[in-house]
């Protein structure tokens, strides 16, 4: 799809409709609006509407082949101090993300490519393209992206996002997450896990960046290499989840640093 963008006037309500192609369907909206498509603004919103293809592939008769593979694909981690300091790259991407962004590696060293389990998935990231891996308790994901602060509409005075914000909705209704930051083998200043979102999940009135409670940083070891990580625990519903009650967990945010 394309993105767009319109102005209102303050305290606008808007309604907003998607209408698919043929051979589309529409499965919902995600992001700064409710889930019919309502939007109540007081500041820069950003919504993503879903589609889903109604065309069934065609499936190719499988031929039997040998594949030799001798160890997982290490990651190139930059170890140099100066990755916690952000990097300007016009290079970002779109939203919404495309999913040919998931990487053929092992981003947490558990000896199995991330593109074979539905729990792990690696991208670039938006600021340095250097790699940010989430992996949750076998909760599947469906969406992951990464955007920089003014990519996403809203900024924040005062820290920094080295690898920017990381976008990405779990089909679950509870998960223990444990994010990797390739592009960090050292935390400078303390680091905290900062989120933009409704302090009430779902209501929008309530939309402001806050601390995410109870992160758990840390440098562990990811082939060969130091990456810094941040674990935590969400459930949906409750803080850290930017959707009301709705059977998944949608949550964006990242690693900052104060200035």
């Amino acid at each position: 799809g394309n993105d767009c963008e319109h102005n209102f006037a303050d305290q606008t309500e808007v309604s907003l409709t998607a209408t698919p192609d043929t051979d589309w369907s529409f499965i919902g909206w995600t992001g700064n609006c409710d889930k019919d498509g309502l939007v109540r603004l007081h500041e820069d919103k950003t919504c993503i509407v879903t589609f889903e293809s109604n065309v069934q592939p065609i499936e190719e008769p499988v031929i039997p082949t040998e594949v030799v593979v001798d160890k997982p694909i290490d990651i190139p981690v930059n170890t140099d101090s100066s990755t916690d300091i952000p990097i300007e790259d016009n290079n970002v991407q779109d939203i919404p993300p495309e999913p040919s962004n998931e990487l053929a590696i092992d981003g947490n060293g558990d000896g199995i490519l991330d593109n074979e389990q539905v729990h792990v998935i690696t991208i670039p990231d938006a600021v340095t393209g250097k790699y940010i891996t989430l992996a949750t308790n076998n909760c599947p994901i469906q969406i992951a992206s990464s955007h920089t602060e003014s990519e996403q509409g809203f900024e924040i005075d005062g820290y920094t996002f080295p690898q920017g914000i990381v976008y990405y909705e779990l089909q679950c209704v509870k998960s223990d997450i444990t994010m990797y930051f390739h592009g960090m083998s050292k935390f400078r200043t303390k680091p905290v896990y900062k989120k933009f979102g409704p302090l009430i999940p779902g209501d929008l009135s309530t939309l402001s960046w806050y601390t995410l409670p109870d992160v758990i940083f840390s440098i562990t070891t990811v082939n060969g290499e130091p990456v810094a990580t941040a674990k935590f625990t969400l459930k949906d519903g409750e803080l850290g989840d930017n959707t009301g009650v709705d059977g998944k967990i949608v949550d964006p945010g990242g690693i900052g640093f104060e200035n």
